[in-house]
């Protein structure tokens, strides 16, 4: 059992237009996900949730992202911080650097947690010989104006490409042009002998 109270951020990227963000945080553990409340208007939320994930792999990570919520509920990402497990020292009260979304760079902002993990040397033994649990992973889906109007442009084409065709073969056997007639009205009753 992973159990910790998230107190609190400080110095978060400013987002929106009047140099505020609405930050909220989201903790992961595996297919866990949990969430504090939106601190409205502040560089410097206080949270103070305790959150409590039951742990069934000590090798796992827990990640804890931070967000700007837009009145659109879009999310914007603030930054990132990824704990190990195993790292835990119980009970101590630590400031985290916020990350990237690869983790590789260090962003604006840090956040407040203390970490408790309570675990059973046996059972975390016996799990690592199993298989870790698979991460299920929701794809955002973003509508791409841009490859929209491309594949309409495209449709557009293709669609007056066939027209043109349709017309030409019309005009075949329309007799407007009798050189065009005569050669399609040939084609046409040799190839059913």
């Amino acid at each position: 059992m992973v159990r910790f109270p998230v107190f609190r951020a400080e110095d978060l990227q400013a987002k929106d237009l009047g140099g505020k963000s609405d930050p909220f945080a989201v903790l992961e553990l595996v297919n866990t996900r949990l969430q504090t409340h939106t601190e409205y208007r502040t560089l410097n939320p206080q949270w103070n949730k305790l959150f409590t994930f039951s742990v069934k792999d000590i090798h796992t990570c827990l990640e804890v992202t931070v967000y700007d919520e837009d009145p659109n509920n879009k999310f914007e990402f603030l930054g990132k911080v990824v704990i190990p497990l195993m790292s835990i020292k119980n009970c101590e009260r630590r400031w985290y650097a916020l990350k990237d979304k690869k983790l590789n760079t260090r962003v604006k902002g840090e956040i407040l947690l203390e970490l408790d993990v309570i675990w059973n040397p046996l059972r975390a033994a016996i799990r690592t010989f199993n298989p870790r649990e698979r991460k299920f992973i929701e794809v955002e889906k973003k509508f791409k104006a841009g490859l929209f109007r491309n594949t309409v442009l495209e449709l557009k084409e293709f669609g007056l490409t066939v027209v043109d065709y349709k017309n030409y073969i019309e005009s075949c056997f329309d007799w407007h042009s009798t050189t065009r007639s005569i050669t399609a009205f040939s084609v046409s009753s040799s190839s059913e002998r």
